[in-house]
């Protein structure tokens, strides 16, 4: 009998600490990984112009009238104010540069605002060139050209009726316009003339040197000079189509598809590696040793006289808030005016309110979703477009939240303004502090906190104050239930609501909460101005460990296992299992004249062993190993006691 008891004891022993050493192999842990947000546009032309040796105004157009500026630093993204595809930029300053693309679409930026100047056409605009601020000529479909005398846009389209791609000259009275079937005009200031252009092929860009030394490039590999009196074909050994060209009196360039990149040194065109897989659209220099290239999917690549590299845009601005409905479903909102969504492969970015920074969002489902920001800006995404408000208020809206039909935003001296489902209209608050965040249950059990303390609830009826039992400042407001809700701020203050009363809780820290959330009384996710996130498990608050120290300002998520944080600079952290297998941290060149930016993603992963044990884990094995030692005390025993 004892026998039998000993060799149960020694399977059951071994079982157990199998179990034990095996369940961190099998088992991945969650953790908080950090990368960069990299809305996706296709690009299709760029412009720029040195200041100095360290900065820069370079501009990029592309899709969705997507518009981003380069300062020498860091890029951001710009407000054009229209959705249309932009296909061409030319400027003469930082302030004085023009955007053309589809539809007629035709913009100004004066260096604050881009303006949309209407030429009353809708033919997809092309190509846009100026020899000086009262000299600029832009070209599209069915031949169209329009010229700007600096007073009026006025069209001077010729019989032509072949599309034009782009426009370029020596002077306002030397002007070549190239297109399709091989199209070249000539401008003498008066009158144009077709030209004999030795090709059928589409030509897409046009660009030289002087007046005896141009180039225009097109489909196929096309490449045709004119020497002052005639074109003639050149040959190079590509046959990719060509998409544009820049160079200077020494050395041309020219970019196409598949990443193609060509240079001619004045005597035959070779083929230089890019390193970019994807169609490149767009090209300018500032020198033949610092170039700069965009093409689809938002790829960037730099020449820096050596080397291509390729690097993408990436979000700079800081982040404010950030809500969803589900993985695949995502919107955050920055303090340039934009708003990015995520649909679980791709962020893309809209700008919404032109230099009105955004600072809350929040819906009832993705086709109804309202954001908030500076100035009493209000913006409403229908599933299709954004579209601005008219606002009750000029203050500060900082936070909104949104249940059924209503809509309410709360911001500075004691802004409340609520939405019915028909009208806008500012609501009492008996209180002139500011208002910082909002959440609530239902129309009629809405919880908003702020300076000094300040808690307030609406009943459907009415805002009234209630006793909170701190005077910090609150920064963000969540709950579970009617008798469970957390406020949370200044200097690690955390209170908490039962239904009843408000109360302190012990957080651990002194930092300064800036973001609430959670998905039951024991699951509760807190992040503040430090980076860090802390974990609320029903009885205690612990560290994360979010390995980040950049601020941050909101927190969100559609499960346990999948939450999302955002802060300043761009930072967004997500919390998820951790992948199977490493990911890497890559750096990327900022092009045009910068030093170089770092764009990291999340960081690199090991296997679960190397994460160590959680304590469920541990207690498993201290078990395993403590009946063991029984067992082994049982067997020696018996062999003692049979001798």
């Amino acid at each position: 009998m004892k026998r039998f008891l000993t060799g149960l004891g020694l399977t059951f022993m071994t079982a157990v600490m199998c179990l034990g050493l095996f369940t961190p192999l099998s088992a991945a842990a969650n953790v908080w990984s950090r990368y960069s947000i990299n809305p996706k546009s296709d690009l299709f032309s760029v412009w720029g112009k040195a200041i100095s040796a360290t900065q820069s105004d370079t501009f990029v157009v592309g899709s969705g009238g997507s518009v981003w500026h380069y300062d020498g630093g860091v890029w951001q993204s710009m407000n054009s104010g229209v959705k249309q595809t932009l296909y061409g930029v030319w400027g003469f300053s930082g302030d004085d540069v023009y955007a053309v693309g589809a539809n007629g679409t035709l913009l100004h930026y004066d260096g604050t605002l881009w303006n949309s100047i209407s030429l009353g056409i809708s033919n997809h605009l092309f190509g846009v060139w100026g020899s000086a601020p009262n000299s600029v000529f832009v070209v599209g479909t069915n031949g169209a050209i329009w010229h700007f005398d600096g007073a009026t846009w006025i069209n001077i389209t010729g019989s032509n009726r072949k599309h034009l791609q782009a426009v370029w000259g020596t002077s306002s009275d030397n002007v070549f316009a190239v297109g399709a079937d091989g199209i070249i005009l000539q401008y003498n200031g008066n009158y144009w003339t077709i030209l004999n252009s030795a090709t059928t092929n589409d030509l897409t860009s046009v660009w030289g040197s002087s007046v005896d030394n141009i180039f225009a490039v097109g489909i196929a590999g096309t490449i045709v000079h004119y020497d002052g009196t005639s074109w003639k074909q050149m040959t190079s050994e590509n046959n990719k189509d060509l998409r544009q060209l820049w160079g200077n009196d020494d050395i041309v360039f020219a970019v196409g598809v598949d990443g193609t990149v060509l240079e001619y040194q004045g005597t035959s065109w070779s083929s230089m590696t890019s390193n970019v897989g994807k169609n490149l659209n767009g090209l300018w220099g500032f020198t033949p040793e610092n170039l700069i290239a965009v093409g689809i999917d938002s790829i960037m690549a730099n020449y820096d006289g050596d080397d291509w590299s390729t690097t993408s845009y990436s979000v700079k601005d800081n982040l404010t808030s950030i809500y969803g409905f589900s993985s695949s479903e995502i919107f955050a909102t920055s303090v340039n005016g934009s708003v990015l969504s995520y649909d679980s492969t791709r962020w893309t970015e809209t700008p919404v309110t032109s230099n009105r920074a955004l600072h809350g969002i929040c819906g009832t489902n993705g086709t109804n979703i309202y954001a908030v920001g500076d100035n009493g800006a209000i913006a409403h995404f229908n599933g299709v477009d954004w579209s601005i408000i008219e606002s009750p208020t000029t203050k500060n809206l900082l936070a909104v939240w949104a249940y059924s039909t209503y809509v309410y935003a709360v911001g500075s001296d004691g802004t409340i303004i609520q939405y019915d489902g028909y009208t806008w209209e500012k609501k009492e608050s008996s209180t002139a502090v500011d208002i910082l965040a909002i959440w609530g249950l239902t129309s009629s059990n809405v919880y908003a906190v702020g300076k000094n303390g300040l808690i307030l609830h609406h009943d459907g009826i009415e805002w009234k104050s209630m006793n909170s039992p701190t005077s910090r400042d609150l920064y963000a407001v969540w709950g579970s239930s009617a008798n469970d809700i957390f406020a949370a701020g200044m200097n690690g203050t955390i209170l908490h609501f039962d239904g009843s009363s408000w109360s302190t809780m012990a957080s651990g820290t002194s930092s300064d909460f800036t973001a609430l959330w959670g998905f039951a009384f024991n699951n509760v996710d807190m992040a503040d101005a430090y980076g860090n996130i802390r974990h609320y498990d029903g009885s205690t608050w612990t560290d994360m460990k979010s390995n980040n120290s950049v601020a941050l300002s909101s927190i969100w998520g559609d499960s346990a296992s999948n939450i999302y944080a955002v802060g300043n600079n761009g930072t967004c952290l997500n919390f998820a299992p951790e992948p199977d297998t490493p990911t890497t941290t890559t750096t990327t060149t900022s092009p045009a004249t910068s030093s170089p930016s770092t764009t990291t993603s999340a960081s690199p992963n090991t296997t679960n062993i190397t994460k160590g044990l959680d304590s469920g884990e541990i207690t498993l094995i201290v078990t395993g190993i403590v009946i063991a030692g029984i067992v082994v005390w049982i067997f020696i025993r018996s062999r003692k006691q049979r001798r």
